[in-house]
């Protein structure tokens, strides 16, 4: 199966308690489409690079990397359930290459 990694900015209103059922909750979706998450890794609290035109009242957001495996056709399935979840406020998913 083909790598991927995944970088989202979690709402920052979400309690510091309640981050890492956030994080869970993305890898579910992951897994829940056939992927299996190799790492996870919590950037944390960053300001965005520009106002978000949904979200205008945040300056700043949760960061997160996610390594995953999945197939190809999963990843439209994936990023479509990330785009309805309501503590991300924004995704990128890109396939890795392998490095020489």
């Amino acid at each position: 199966m083909p790598s991927y990694e995944m970088v989202y900015v979690l709402r920052l209103s979400i309690p510091d308690d309640e981050v890492e059922q956030a994080i869970e909750r993305v890898n579910a979706i992951v897994t829940s489409r056939g992927g299996t998450v190799e790492k996870t890794d919590l950037w944390g609290r960053r300001r965005l690079a520009y106002r978000l035109q949904d979200y205008p009242e945040y300056r700043e957001g949760i960061y997160v990397l996610t390594e995953f495996s999945c197939p190809p056709q999963a990843t439209s399935a994936i990023e479509g359930l990330l785009r309805i979840n309501e503590d991300v406020m924004r995704h990128l998913v890109v396939r890795r290459t392998k490095r020489q």
